[in-house]
């Protein structure tokens, strides 16, 4: 399980990898949240390189610091993730 986030952000947006590792193809699901948020936010989901695809909606509600869950894909080696960008 990994975690990430970006310690300078406005809104800290937590990232948790399920799984560390995938083969290509393989689905990997992260868990998102806003920690210390309140009300509703949307987010969008990212690939962060070429080859990763998001695998559902690309647009996510989180209401608070529940969690919301998104999947993706690699569809060539090496590492590949997400990025999450607050929208409202």
């Amino acid at each position: 399980m990994l975690e990430a986030y970006d310690p300078t952000a406005d809104v800290r947006i937590s990232i948790r990898f399920l799984r560390e590792h995938a083969s290509v193809g393989e689905e990997v699901e992260a868990e998102i949240r806003l920690p210390e948020a309140t009300g509703r936010h949307r987010l969008e989901i990212l690939p962060d390189r070429e080859g990763v695809r998001i695998v559902g909606p690309c647009e996510v509600w989180v209401d608070g610091p529940a969690p919301a869950k998104v999947r993706f894909t690699c569809e060539v080696p090496g590492r590949g993730g997400i990025t999450v960008v607050l929208r409202d």
